[in-house]
């Protein structure tokens, strides 16, 4: 009897280990269909990441683009607002600048500024403090009607696009 259950429990054991030797690759085939399930949910995600970095800076590099492209518009305007100051002062003076001019003058220099509104163009405040982020000191002055490093004199308008800057006021500065 004790050969027989000795044959018993050999018979058993050998079951056993068959169907854990089955059972085996199918355990290996659902661990490798995990493993490479996670690794495409990686590869997905990173994707998803890079194809997000890959639109912002795109869009950054269109607003940078377009900016350039606006800036060539500020020498105009600048020219424009010399112009009419000149007119301005001559009219003052002597009264010989045509009335028609300056409304002409006028009405171009609000429809470009329109124009640039528009399209997200703003002009960077100069009243105040001076912000070397957003203007360009030219100069600095005594004035005793102004706080020492706050703006005086507005050489020339500065632009922000967008949030950026793309021209810095040009201003003179209290010492």
């Amino acid at each position: 009897m004790n050969e027989q259950t000795t044959n018993n429990q050999e018979q058993e054991t050998t079951k056993n280990q068959n169907n854990q030797t089955e059972s085996s690759p199918v355990e290996s085939v659902v661990e490798s269909a995990l493993n490479y399930q996670d690794l495409y949910i990686k590869l997905a995600a990173d994707f998803q990441n890079f194809r997000r970095r890959m639109d912002k800076e795109r869009l950054e590099w269109t607003e940078t683009a377009q900016g350039m492209i606006l800036a060539v518009f500020f020498p105009i305007i600048e020219d424009f607002d010399r112009a009419l100051q000149t007119i301005e002062q001559h009219q003052q003076e002597d009264g010989e600048a045509k009335e028609s001019y300056l409304e002409g003058l006028v009405l171009i220099q609000k429809n470009i500024k329109k124009i640039l509104a528009d399209l997200g163009v703003c002009e960077i405040d100069t009243i105040g403090e001076f912000n070397p982020e957003y203007h360009e000191a030219l100069a600095q002055i005594v004035s005793p009607d102004h706080k020492s490093g706050h703006i005086v004199q507005v050489f020339n308008k500065g632009y922000m696009f967008k949030g950026k800057v793309i021209k810095h006021a040009q201003v003179s500065v209290a010492q």
